[in-house]
């Protein structure tokens, strides 16, 4: 549905939520962010240290194959991106590895040569943007179609960062 909002309460009782022509519904746990909705309605976000999807009034676990988990980014086919941690990984900046999520399967997005990158936006198309670490430990803004990650660069030797893509 058109004009529909999800986002976060943060006071006691709070928690993830969907705003609809003036109604609020809570999606769950009171620890549960919502951070990203389709044209459906359906919500991602991450509760109880996991990704989850919300749709049809039931919150499911993404079942990511790993310990802890966020959902950044769903397109309108349902296809959700984020980032995990897996077993034995120490964060460098407590990001994680970038992932694709799509009917129940999750794929990993790949490197531009360093270890964290999470996936924050996607389209209807399944093109993936976000922020990966290179090999010399620089964040860069990537772009990831059929497969394959693209450095996308920075303005002069810095940072950068795609939240977005339409």
């Amino acid at each position: 549905a058109a004009r529909q909002v999800a986002g976060l309460v943060l006071s006691p009782g709070g928690g993830a939520f969907v705003w609809d022509q003036g109604v609020k519904t809570s999606l769950g746990p009171e620890d549960a962010r919502g951070l990203s909705i389709n044209s459906s309605g359906h919500v991602v976000g991450t509760s109880l240290g996991r990704a989850f999807i919300w749709r049809n009034g039931m919150m499911s676990d993404l079942g990511t194959p790993r310990s802890h988990s966020i959902a950044h980014g769903i397109n309108d086919v349902d296809q959700v991106v984020g980032s995990f941690y897996p077993p034995g990984f120490v964060s460098v900046q407590g990001i994680g590895r970038a992932f694709l999520w799509q009917n129940g399967v999750t794929t990993d997005l790949g490197t531009l040569g360093g270890l964290e990158r999470p996936a924050l936006g996607i389209n209807n198309a399944g093109q993936v943007v976000g922020e990966a670490m290179t090999a010399q430990g620089i964040f860069h803004a990537f772009l990831w179609q059929n497969g394959v990650m693209s450095d996308l660069g920075a303005l002069g030797s810095g940072w950068s960062v795609a939240w977005g893509v339409n």
